[in-house]
């Protein structure tokens, strides 16, 4: 896994993953090879997935700043996994009965599918803003938060929220 997600970093990750997959290309002529060669890709694939979960968890947590760059070589990164999976599922699927079994060629099959729906369905991550209760609290607790939020002191004059949509809240406070 990577150590950060800076840019110099993934561009690093994004060059190590593209040598282990160009030594994944074998022969295919052979059982054997083309096993391999579908077990190499699939390993490939899990790494750049741990990867860019990890990645979007920690801009989550707000200890990676996003940067469009470091997407685009995840993005980037997924598509040449495709271009590459693609045609080893498609000779796998082919010679199936003639090879018995294809050790990880569901898996690879699997990393396929997922790859597709997360291009297809790519949500940039972002910095989560609050946490909010995820379940209810009881009416002495919800009593006894109302009491220790009428005693704060009251906000700066001016003062308004960096995110966008707390400052539409606060401005234009929900109806109840």
């Amino acid at each position: 896994m990577l150590a950060t997600y800076d840019l110099p970093a993934v561009r690093r990750f994004a060059t190590e993953l593209d040598e282990q997959r160009s030594n994944c290309n074998g022969e295919g002529m052979f059982c054997s090879d083309l096993d391999a060669a579908i077990g190499c890709l699939a390993d490939v694939c899990l790494k750049l997935y741990g990867a860019i979960t990890e990645w979007a968890r920690e801009v989550f947590a707000g200890r990676v700043p996003f940067e469009r760059e470091v997407e685009v070589i995840f993005k980037a990164e997924l598509r040449r996994a495709l271009d590459d999976a693609n045609p080893l599922v498609k000779r796998g699927r082919e010679v199936a009965t003639e090879c018995f079994t294809l050790e990880r060629l569901e898996d690879l099959e699997s990393w396929v599918s997922d790859f597709e729906f997360l291009l297809t369905n790519w949500v940039s991550p972002q910095q989560a803003v609050a946490a909010a209760p995820r379940i209810s609290s009881g009416d002495a607790a919800n009593k006894e938060i109302g009491e220790l939020l009428r005693d704060l002191p009251p906000l700066p004059a001016g003062w308004c929220p960096t995110d966008r949509r707390q400052a539409r809240i606060l401005k234009q406070p929900p109806k109840s």
